[in-house]
């Protein structure tokens, strides 16, 4: 009689788990067709959004030609000889975290929540606003990143300024020896010390904005559909009848 009851248990909680985690079909659903096609168009905006990225920071011509630019508005003159490596294995690497650990997992996540409606057959109402509310944050969080790879941008040009004061400073102290000048090594070995003392206090802020669009690109602004109701009943025990 016991073992009957525990079974009658397990059964009903077992029902009561299906109809929580498959969405019951309603008047007000959403018919599968229309929300797959939705849910394509939210794919197709997240290309878009990478590609508006890879236009100044894809590699080669795009990502030289923005580090360049931002170079001629520092005044970087000496430096720019480092325009090709600084694009390519800096800014280009910025981009490829974004895609690898932001837009290319959300568009993933779409791809699988397809995969939960064409099986339901449906959406749910609930269940198209999730994903509307998460693209519009992931819209907002494309504009903070476009936002933070231009800071890096101009961090490097930053970095090329001291890059050209250095170089200057060097040339100070070539010429100092050339000309038997011992005063002005002296000067030129002083202000090369002073401008690389402010270029260390300087590369300390910038490395930590690199480090904070790591971080950054790493945010999860929505789940594949279901994930977020699974997880409700991570901690459910079932204890078997004697």
């Amino acid at each position: 009689m016991r073992k009957q009851i525990l079974i009658s248990i397990l059964l009903a909680f077992s029902l009561s788990f299906i109809l929580l985690v498959i969405p019951a079909k309603t008047d007000n659903n959403i018919p599968q067709e229309d929300a797959v096609n939705k849910i394509i168009e939210y794919q197709r905006q997240i290309d878009q959004y990478v590609n508006e990225l890879g236009g100044k920071y894809e590699y080669g011509q795009a990502s030289q030609n923005n580090l360049k630019q931002a170079m001629d508005q520092q005044g970087v003159s000496w430096a720019q000889k480092y325009i090709n490596t600084w694009a390519n294995n800096g800014l280009y690497l910025r981009l490829v975290n974004a895609k690898d650990f932001f837009y290319n997992p959300h568009k993933e996540k779409l791809r699988l929540s397809i995969e939960v409606i064409n099986e339901q057959g449906f959406a749910t109402p609930d269940q198209m606003k999730y994903l509307s509310d998460g693209m519009a944050k992931l819209y907002e969080m494309h504009l903070d990143i476009g936002k933070m790879l231009q800071e890096i941008t101009q961090n490097m040009a930053t970095d090329g300024t001291y890059a050209d004061q250095i170089n200057n400073a060097n040339n100070i102290i070539q010429t100092g020896h050339s000309n038997n000048k011992p005063q002005q090594v002296e000067n030129g070995n002083q202000l090369k010390q002073e401008i690389q003392t402010k270029q260390k206090e300087f590369n300390v802020l910038s490395d930590s904005t690199v480090s904070n669009y790591q971080s950054f690109t790493k945010t999860e602004v929505f789940s594949v559909l279901g994930e977020e109701e699974e997880e409700e009943f991570v901690d459910v025990i079932l204890y078997p009848a004697e």
